[in-house]
């Protein structure tokens, strides 16, 4: 629901480039020209030590790229339907005999053929997990609802600790945000890979999810997707307690074919259960006025400053836009405060 900051992927990217030894993979690669002579073409884009390390190392703008050239190639791993008249049930897809079946069995052998020697199922995880936690990214990527973390080994035990973590692990799933079944060659790209919960992952499975979530550019994001608590309800909550009810609008210009964010991920009955949290950002907007604020900056004034008490107080996770990602609700809680902030504004000049 927001731009992703890939800064930190930037940095550490040559890290996860050494977990591969590019040179065998890039030859194991190149060999399979022997057995699937068809697929030269294809084999071209990834069949040297330099061309492997581009695919491993593309950034977002890189790996759209990269996309738009597999995608003109001569497979796309999409499959045709078995025309043989001799077919007997519809569950059977491959006869195994007409020119589209026969054609369809040499793409899933050398689609198969591609994971097992990048590996991403084995060696590519592993190495996500050792790496994941430098990436900044604590959220899934789709929803914002979610925790992703990712937890390193302790060297030493704290003293006076009675447990030890003693494995790196990911507490989440990771997301081939261009598809692999699609792309297999993209499957260990590491700008590819994103953190996603497992129910957004159960959802958005094998397809595209039509949001450019490559892209860093403020005008494919900007008035997009906002949170707002509906008006009347903020009234009736400050003069009545009355319950909040809060709307979720969505103005991104989706391909056709592609259901809504909403519609397909449940993002407002998601967010619909967590107005407790508007609840107390309201009641924390009103207690800590700038008076308050001063008061606790000059009593600790090495613990606190106005920046600290706006973000990590009143509003309770990050104020930027690029920092949704570190932390679960981000998104909600940016959006409704900002328009908290607008609405107490006016009430004031009235």
């Amino acid at each position: 629901m927001g731009p992703i900051d890939f800064s930190k992927f930037t940095a550490i990217k040559n890290e996860y480039l050494a977990f591969y030894d590019v040179c065998d993979l890039s030859a194991k690669l190149a060999s399979l020209e022997t057995k699937f002579p068809n697929f030269k073409k294809y084999i071209n884009y990834f069949n040297d030590k330099t061309k492997l390390e581009n695919i491993i190392t593309a950034d977002n703008v890189e790996l759209l790229k990269l996309k738009k050239l597999f995608d003109t190639c001569q497979i796309n791993f999409e499959y045709a339907k078995c025309c043989s008249p001799n077919k007997k049930k519809d569950s059977d897809k491959n006869c195994n005999v007409c020119k589209e079946c026969i054609l369809n069995k040499e793409k899933l052998d050398f689609h198969e053929e591609i994971m097992a020697v990048l590996d991403y199922a084995n060696r590519g995880k592993t190495n996500l997990r050792k790496l994941y936690s430098k990436v900044g990214l604590k959220t899934c990527y789709i929803c914002n609802a979610q925790y992703a973390l990712a937890i390193n080994p302790e060297s030493i035990s704290t003293i006076g600790t009675s447990s030890k973590q003693t494995r790196y692990a990911a507490k989440f799933q990771f997301d081939h945000y261009l598809p692999k079944d699609r792309y297999p060659a993209l499957s260990i790209s590491f700008y590819n890979l994103l953190p996603i919960c497992s129910s957004c992952n159960l959802i958005k499975g094998n397809r595209e999810i039509g949001i450019d979530f490559l892209s860093t550019e403020s005008s494919k994001w900007d008035d997009k997707f906002t949170f707002n608590v509906l008006e009347n309800s903020l009234s009736s909550f400050l003069l009545d307690q009355k319950p909040i009810e809060i709307d979720f609008i969505d103005k991104y210009d989706y391909g056709t074919g592609i259901l809504p964010l909403s519609e397909r991920y449940d993002i407002k009955g998601i967010y619909n259960t967590q107005i407790d949290l508007i609840e107390e950002l309201i009641m924390r907007k009103l207690k800590y006025s700038e008076t308050y604020k001063d008061k606790l900056s000059m009593s600790f004034p090495k613990l606190f400053t106005n920046i600290d008490i706006d973000e990590r107080i009143e509003l309770g996770t990050y104020t930027k836009k690029e920092e949704i990602h570190k932390r679960p609700m981000s998104k909600f809680l940016q959006d409704i405060n900002n328009q908290l902030d607008r609405f107490f504004q006016e009430k004031l000049k009235e």
